[in-house]
């Protein structure tokens, strides 16, 4: 797999979004490398960035500093894509901070909920809360399922 190279010498995190049957790509916040890991093909990007049904790709996010919530769609359908379900967030937290699952207080980065410890700062409780409406959803037979009937 073809890697870019980044100026920034820090610690890098990585993270394998696996395909399901449309591209999926990062937001536009935070350090990117538009070029190399942008996930978007439109233009005159250098090379296909978009992942096909069954494979993966890596993309990377550089985080050099607490940017809180970042929210995650996808480029390939904007307009519809999100109100099928296809979005997500990354949170940066700051420096050296630990996840701990609320109640066992087992480490764990990817709860739902997690009580985050950092150096010199107070313990804090954090969750990401996702409200959608509009959701288009459809049975195994392509019906569209009424789940606003009798309201």
């Amino acid at each position: 797999m073809e890697l870019c190279q980044y100026p920034y010498q820090g610690k890098t995190r990585y993270f394998t979004i696996e395909a399901i049957q449309i591209p999926i790509v990062y937001n536009k916040y935070g350090d990117h490398d538009p070029v190399c890991d942008s996930g978007i093909n439109v233009g005159y990007n250098a090379r296909e960035q978009t992942v096909g049904i069954g494979e993966s790709k890596r993309y990377f996010w550089r985080a050099d500093r607490e940017y809180g919530a970042c929210i995650l769609q996808s480029f390939g359908d904007m307009r519809n894509h999100r109100y099928h379900g296809l979005f997500g967030a990354v949170i940066v937290e700051p420096a050296g901070a630990e996840w701990y699952e609320n109640f066992t207080k087992k480490t764990n980065p990817f709860a739902e909920q997690a009580v985050i410890t950092a150096p010199g700062m107070e313990s804090f409780r954090e969750y990401v809360l996702f409200i959608q409406n509009g959701i288009r959803l459809l049975d195994a037979q392509g019906n569209l399922i009424q789940t606003a009937r009798g309201l």
